[in-house]
């Protein structure tokens, strides 16, 4: 099942994504990102388990980057709305843009991802049906980092 660009993932902050300061540990952000990116990825190509060989996560991070704007608190619901912006011939990049239920931004962030081959231990291309479904993405953010 695919759906359309951009995704959009709603989370409620959890008492155990509150640091001693009273707000959202820093780390907890990358959580929320993995978990929105994980379970889009799977949706959109039709998967189910993330470790069935062959048919699980393929992709690793190489690189994640965020920009931390406003703090979130417990009773906070967090919205991911998460994007491609690169396609290239092993990895992809995305594109995220993270909103309170009053809709104040509080990250904006930046992955991108490599095409993993978990046997071999290396990158791989991408198959033709993600570098579609990914193409058909691009543009379709409200904003791209530079």
């Amino acid at each position: 099942m695919t759906k359309p660009w951009p995704s959009r993932t709603t989370l409620p902050v959890q008492f155990r994504d509150i640091d001693a300061m009273g707000h959202v540990n820093n780390a907890v952000y990358l959580a929320w990102l993995e978990q929105a990116r994980n379970t889009f990825y799977l949706e959109m190509l039709g998967r189910r388990d993330p470790f069935t060989k062959g048919l699980g996560l393929d992709f690793v991070v190489a690189r994640a980057e965020a920009d931390y704007l406003a703090p979130m608190h417990f009773g906070d619901v967090a919205e991911i709305i998460m994007w491609p912006v690169r396609v290239g011939g092993s990895s992809f990049t995305l594109d995220y843009d993270c909103r309170k239920q009053d809709g104040t931004a509080f990250l904006k962030a930046r992955t991108v991802l490599v095409a993993y081959d978990w046997e071999n231990a290396r990158s791989k291309p991408l198959s033709d049906e993600l570098r579609a479904l990914l193409t058909a993405g691009l543009g379709s953010g409200p904003w791209e980092l530079s």
